[in-house]
């Protein structure tokens, strides 16, 4: 992606490190081990959502998964679903309240010490440490990611602004972050991306510092927000491929299709077809095992140990 994709996602950068021994990539046992946490927890989440009146969307890889396996992707280890903004909202409110012993809702829009743009459902008692990780272990469990879905401006000035300042402080918010939680591991790792990307990405954590990452994150999670409930377009402006990369028509959202994976009838996107073609290209080809994506961590707990 050159030194602009890379500087926009840390996941193109690590991708491009010549050599990556500072993580542990998670192993086969542990891989089905971790597909099964986050099967029950998932589970729990249509559950509330089912009692909530709302709509868990698969999204990302694990709508590819649906779609392309019937479940997990073999070698993929987490899940991600998407919820329509005032759903979304409904969600952080109350899931947390629903499940007090058993979940910690990390999200950007709610939470003082956010670790993320989006929200992370952590389920405790468990570690899944990552780089950069805060010391807090509350929020370093086993987790979910959900995304918000918001509505795009009709108005293409407008839609342009916002996608910009979008996509420039969720680069702020990243660098910031690395510097809120600097340590040598992760000064190493961030060596590794390459000298300039490197030094960019220092330079601007240190220059934005002025705010904390989790309130650059709650920035960010006000400015991707749009009122105009019947707009044409939605977007997950937080997900990988940023404001402009996934926005998407929004009647390929509804009404809402029910897929296999694994034991679970999930709902994805009414044209998910579509949404993936957008995210992955020729979705249906099993890419080469050297250009798959493996989760890597720091360390990796279940908690029965």
């Amino acid at each position: 992606m050159g030194l602009i994709g890379n500087l926009l996602s840390e996941r193109s950068a690590r991708q491009g490190m010549e050599k990556d021994d500072l993580l542990f990539p998670v192993n086969d046992a542990q891989r089905q081990k971790l597909q099964n946490v986050l099967l029950e927890m998932y589970q729990d989440i249509q559950k509330f959502c089912r009692e909530e009146g709302l709509t868990p969307f698969l999204v990302g890889g694990s709508a590819l998964g649906a779609i392309r396996h019937h479940g997990f992707i073999p070698w993929d280890d987490d899940l991600d679903i998407g919820l329509l903004r005032a759903e979304y909202e409904r969600f952080l409110i109350s899931f947390e309240k629903a499940y007090p012993e058993k979940y910690v809702v990390n999200s950007a829009g709610k939470s003082k010490n956010a670790k993320v743009r989006f929200t992370k459902i952590n389920k405790k008692g468990t570690i899944c440490r990552e780089i950069a990780s805060p010391p807090d272990d509350s929020i370093n469990g086993i987790f979910i990611d959900v995304f918000p879905i918001d509505n795009v401006p009709d108005n293409k000035f407008a839609r342009k602004i916002k996608g910009v300042i979008c996509n420039l402080e969720e680069f702020i918010s990243t660098q910031v972050y690395f510097h809120d939680n600097l340590d040598e591991l992760t000064e190493e790792y961030m060596r590794r991306m390459g000298k300039t990307n490197y030094y960019i990405r220092k330079c601007v954590g240190k220059l934005f510092s002025y705010r904390k990452s989790s309130v650059w994150f709650r920035k960010i999670d006000k400015d991707i927000q749009c009122k105009d409930e019947k707009s044409k377009d939605c977007t997950i402006a937080v997900g990988r491929k940023h404001y402009f990369g996934e926005i998407f028509r929004r009647d390929i959202i509804f009404p809402a299709r029910y897929v296999l994976f694994e034991t679970i009838e999930a709902p994805v996107f009414h044209d998910v077809e579509a949404y993936l073609s957008n995210m992955y290209g020729d979705y249906m080809k099993i890419p080469p095992e050297e250009k798959r994506e493996k989760h890597m961590v720091l360390d990796l707990k279940f908690g029965d140990e």
